[in-house]
């Protein structure tokens, strides 16, 4: 009787431990999807991660570059990306992050060192998100424009 008791107990907990550790999910599963990468509050670049290959898409460049990434879980609850560069075979650190919550990673170290103001936001299509970035931009260029005329005006009034 008692050790049936205890098997159950057992078998209870296990079973509980097993849920927990399966819906809390790893980076691997999380990572994967759609990202902005935001520095200093200005998008960089976009990046598109699958189960093995990872797409930049960077804002200064109309090619995307592609290449297959490892993905490394630290202790400290961080991970590291990889990326296993398509032209000589050697890995390249990309950069060092925690998940701030399932839509935000704050990275904190990248191959210049240590980072502030750094993170990736996910977005659901990089084209839509490209989109409202530019006409975001256009919007800040006619205000400035604006300013700038308003500006030129009263300056000839003045004289």
């Amino acid at each position: 009787m008692f050790l049936k008791k205890k098997c159950l107990i057992m078998l209870a907990t296990m079973t509980a431990a097993l849920l927990l550790t399966a819906c809390g999910g790893s980076a691997e599963s999380k990572i994967i999807g759609s990202w902005k990468v935001v520095i200093n509050g200005h998008v960089e670049s976009y990046l598109e991660i699958g189960e093995e290959r990872i797409i930049n898409r960077s804002e200064s460049n109309d090619s995307p570059i592609s290449a297959e990434y490892i993905l490394t879980e630290t202790q400290d609850d961080n991970f590291m990306i990889e990326f296993i560069n398509p032209e000589n075979g050697s890995h390249e650190f990309m950069f060092e992050g925690y998940f701030d919550n399932k839509n935000k990673i704050i990275v904190v170290n990248a191959p210049g060192g240590a980072v502030e103001n750094s993170e990736l936001i996910r977005v659901d299509n990089i084209a839509e998100e490209k989109e409202k970035e530019e006409k975001e931009l256009a919007k800040k260029e006619e205000k400035l424009a604006k300013q700038k005329e308003k500006k030129q005006k009263t300056e000839k009034e003045k004289n």
